[in-house]
């Protein structure tokens, strides 16, 4: 009696670990939970308007800048999700 040879065995796939990008160059995007961040523009300036709430304007330190940077973020998975306001995404300058 002749035996069949047996399938070759295919590795299942696991799952890989995913470490979400941290720094985003101009135009670049990166997926987190199903929201594509985009970076589309940046600005520096030395004063900051708050007419909205305060209606006082703030001026940078000696030397320093602040910085305008505009994100562009969409959905891209099948669920309808709320994509984050302006006050929920955080920036930081040398781990700070």
């Amino acid at each position: 009696m002749k035996s069949t040879p047996s399938a070759p065995t295919v590795p299942t796939p696991t799952p890989e670990t995913v470490t979400p990008k941290t720094e985003l160059s101009l135009g670049e995007s990166a997926i987190l939970d199903d929201i594509s961040f985009t970076v589309v523009r940046f600005e520096e300036s030395h004063e900051y308007e708050c007419n909205k709430t305060l209606n006082k304007t703030f001026y940078s330190a000696e030397g320093a800048k602040f910085l305008w940077v505009y994100i562009k973020a969409k959905n891209v998975g099948e669920v309808a999700l709320e994509v984050p306001d302006r006050f929920d995404i955080k920036m930081l300058y040398k781990g700070r």
